[in-house]
């Protein structure tokens, strides 16, 4: 296939296009170092992944503006690079979705533990303002939830 000696798209088309895309995932990269609050593991999983997406933005620039056809071995090796490159960042961003589900599975078994630290320490405090009141009586069942019970009958959690 001879196409003249010039490339897949021009290089007054690429490099811009590259350039913005460049700057679009600095920027992305740098709000995320100023994020408070995210954890760790997050935030190296997010990093390389724009690592690597700003490496594979100049690869593409290359392979489309820079990398004649008619060149066989440079052109194969150029977007040999560019698609492994992308299966990285896909690859990455799979890696950054099952660490938010760890992430989350962690969270929830946290807040499991802190509803039901708060429900034995309600159900303590009732306890023993039960002698006194006559309200009923209160106490945790057999699933750690908060089950109250009025003197006279069974309460809500019956």
């Amino acid at each position: 296939m001879n196409t003249g000696g010039a490339s897949v798209l021009p290089p007054i088309v690429v490099v811009p296009m590259g350039a913005v895309a460049l700057l679009v995932i600095a920027g992305h990269l740098t709000a995320l170092h100023a994020a408070k609050g995210m954890p760790a593991s997050r935030r190296r999983l997010r990093t390389a992944c724009g690592v690597v997406m700003m490496i594979t933005s100049c690869a593409l620039a290359y392979a489309f503006g820079y990398v004649r056809p008619d060149d066989a071995r440079l052109f194969t090796l150029s977007w040999a690079l560019t698609v492994a490159l992308l299966a990285l960042v896909l690859g990455l961003a799979a890696l950054d979705a099952l660490n938010n589900l760890r992430l989350g599975r962690l969270q929830h078994r946290r807040i499991r533990k802190a509803a039901a630290e708060l429900h034995r320490q309600i159900a303590r405090a009732m306890g023993e303002q039960t002698p006194r009141t006559g309200a009923g009586e209160a106490g945790l069942d057999d699933g750690g939830r908060l089950k109250l019970r009025d003197a006279d009958g069974p309460g809500p959690a019956d």
